[in-house]
């Protein structure tokens, strides 16, 4: 009955007819059905986050090297003549961009300006704050941030530097170690996507061994005996990819606002709606169910052709 089906009718019905079958079988077992696109979902949704939160953070990496600043404080006894003087002289060094200076007198405004100091600003008997100069280093590398630093803190009238190169180290082995874990995932989760299609083909493979044998007999090939599961393995991968963006969105959209709580304390605000892959959920959709599709029937095909040969020789 299988053998006279595949005979007859052109290339098209052949893959309509398969197409169909393949949608019937997952009628006919919808519970093991959607296990099975439940657990493939989840094998893509790990991978897919650990992305995102790669690309976030890459975008904080970036961030801080091209904004790194050293802050130079100048001696308290120094005037805001002396302290303009300073920065003067700064703006002449090749490696310096820019040199801006803040007054103690505005410093001061600007510590009264914060939540729940302005009172105490009032209260000071004097000004205790020292006059500041904000660095933009010109080229923004490790060395030269390193020998600005040296050179600032030698310059006569500076007190203390901060410099942000600390916290941009920080962030970059952040980053490496969230790609090395998200790369771990990766193949992980392929390893076992790759699993679980593999077993599926060699469960239908053995419940249609004597058909298939009997195709093979009156002169089936391969290809027609592998349509089915191929379309199988095609829609299953785009039910999963599709449930496996929704599921994605949804605990981005959890974890949101912690986010967005946690670049508030840091000044990172703009990050999160600017340069990370949580603004670009537009693009995630079709990236991740044609990405879920496209393994699910390679998989799929390599697994249906290793059984079905194993058992057509057989």
């Amino acid at each position: 009955m299988q053998a006279q089906k595949i005979k007859k009718g052109t290339g098209l019905q052949k893959h309509l007819r398969d197409a169909r079958r393949s949608i019937n079988q997952f009628r006919k077992t919808p519970f093991f059905s959607l296990i099975t696109v439940l657990i493939v979902m989840l094998t893509l949704v790990f991978p897919s986050l650990s992305v995102t939160a790669v690309l976030s953070l890459k975008s904080l990496v970036d961030l801080f090297s091209d904004e790194i600043e050293l802050i130079a404080y100048v001696n308290t006894e120094l005037s805001d003549e002396a302290a303009l003087g300073i920065s003067e002289r700064l703006r002449i060094n090749k490696n310096i961009s820019t040199a801006e200076l803040t007054t103690r007198d505005a410093a001061l405004r600007e510590f009264s300006t914060t939540p729940g100091l302005g009172e105490i600003a009032l209260q000071l008997p004097n000004n205790p704050l020292p006059a500041s100069i904000t660095v933009t280093p010109a080229i923004k590398t490790a060395e030269i941030i390193e020998q600005l630093t040296i050179e600032l803190k030698n310059t006569p009238g500076i007190q203390t530097v901060d410099s942000d190169l600390l916290w941009s180290d920080r962030v970059k082995s952040w980053y490496q170690a969230l790609q090395i874990f998200s790369f771990i995932v990766s193949v992980l989760s392929l390893a076992a996507l790759a699993a679980i299609l593999g077993f599926m083909a060699y469960t239908e493979v053995n419940k249609r061994r004597e058909e298939l044998q009997i195709i093979h007999v009156i002169g089936g090939n391969v290809f027609d005996m592998m349509r089915p599961l191929l379309y199988k393995g095609f829609f299953l991968g785009f039910a999963a990819g599709a449930l496996a963006y929704i599921l994605h969105i949804y605990i981005l959209h959890l974890i949101e606002s912690q986010i967005t709580v946690f670049y508030e304390l840091y000044e990172l605000t703009p990050i999160l709606f600017d340069a990370t892959a949580l603004h670009l959920r537009s693009a995630n959709p079709a990236i991740l169910i044609i990405t879920a599709t496209f393994l699910s029937w390679a998989t799929s095909f390599i697994g249906a052709f290793v059984f079905i040969r194993r058992v057509i020789r057989n």
